[in-house]
């Protein structure tokens, strides 16, 4: 995608006013928060379109009818946890726009940002072929941090801005 599609700098108050805003909406939710490890996630179940019917139907008949479980089971508990599965998955979609919203304006952004540099990389070493004073030195000093092509493997992708630094 060529073109310069964001044309504005972002305002440094929106960014900080909206790390903030994200940093006391984690703390808010922190009393709620259990770390889960790769392996916790990949062995729980999951309430999906598939299966939240079955479990509204049996929230609600588990209320009910008492009578039907064990000493054990605590429907209130059933309750809780559906409620508060069910009221954060219209949340999480919110965040997950906004996550793409916010990795689309960093696509675009860092993608015309690419190619405005190489562009200026390629004028400065046209400008050094032709010996134009000082043109030797940013030319050197760009070369110096030049990223190397390394060939791809078949399937490979490179990695993008976000997750690379996101490692960080």
């Amino acid at each position: 995608m060529k073109g310069n599609h964001h044309d504005q700098a972002i305002p440094e108050e929106l960014i900080k006013e909206t790390e903030k805003t994200l940093e006391l909406q984690m703390e808010a939710f922190q009393p709620y928060f259990s770390t889960l490890t790769p392996e916790e996630r990949q062995s729980m179940l999951k309430l999906g379109a598939k299966t939240f019917l079955f479990v509204e139907k049996a929230c609600a008949l588990a209320v009910e009818n008492p009578n039907l479980t064990s000493k054990a089971f605590d429907a209130n508990e059933l309750v809780i946890d559906f409620g508060d599965a069910h009221r954060l998955i219209g949340l999480l979609n919110k965040a997950r726009q906004f996550v793409e919203l916010l990795e689309d304006i960093t696509m675009t952004s860092g993608s015309e940002a690419h190619y405005a540099a190489l562009e200026f990389y390629a004028d400065v070493k046209a400008a050094a072929a032709r010996n134009v004073p000082e043109a030797h030195a940013v030319y050197a000093e760009l070369k110096a941090v030049y990223p190397s092509r390394k060939k791809k493997r078949k399937g490979e992708e490179e990695e993008s801005f976000s997750s690379e630094w996101a490692q960080e």
